[in-house]
């Protein structure tokens, strides 16, 4: 059997109890620095994603919609994506607002980054969370199957459904040859 630091049995962990009971979830980089998908189990579980990279693009950086329920400055609160009203558009979503971002040079400061952050700001943090998850997981593939089977999520607000109305919008703006 393996052992702790100190010499000890380790304490089993509860993986999604430690991550639902924490702010913060670290969300290392990939292999050889690339995208990972660490960030789901930390937004499926409402703790702020903490990237180390100020400069990695985030996953589905330009995607339009809301991200915390009944936010009168955010179209439509948490449900469905829908078309607003002429000429109106939502702006991308600002990663900023759920996540934390920091260099690879400041990890050794990271305890001290996250502790300056107040704690309403903590709590809006991971409130906006609660309308992100859902639009980061491609759900609508394999409706009422494991893994998704408990997360009642809803296909009209899925990955899926927020790529093709991001790819539909792209087609619309591209220049015309």
């Amino acid at each position: 059997p393996a052992l702790g630091a100190n010499g000890s049995r380790p304490t089993r962990v509860n993986y999604a109890d430690a991550m639902r009971s924490s702010d913060f979830c670290f969300v290392p980089p990939g292999q050889h620095g690339g995208d990972s998908d660490r960030y789901l189990p930390a937004a499926l579980f409402g703790c702020i994603p903490v990237f180390a990279s100020r400069r990695e693009l985030m996953p589905l950086e330009d995607m339009e919609g809301p991200l915390e329920r009944g936010d009168p400055g955010l179209e439509g609160g948490a449900g469905p994506l829908r078309p607003l009203g002429p000429g109106a558009r939502p702006g991308p979503w600002d990663w900023r607002a759920f996540s934390v971002s920091v260099d690879v040079s400041e990890l050794g400061t990271l305890h001290k980054l996250l502790d300056a952050i107040p704690r309403a700001e903590v709590v809006r943090m991971r409130r906006r969370l609660q309308g992100v998850w859902e639009r980061l997981l491609y759900t609508s593939l394999y409706p009422g199957q494991e893994p998704y089977a408990g997360l009642r999520a809803r296909p009209e607000a899925d990955a899926m459904h927020g790529l093709v109305r991001l790819l539909a919008r792209r087609a619309r703006e591209a220049p015309r040859r």
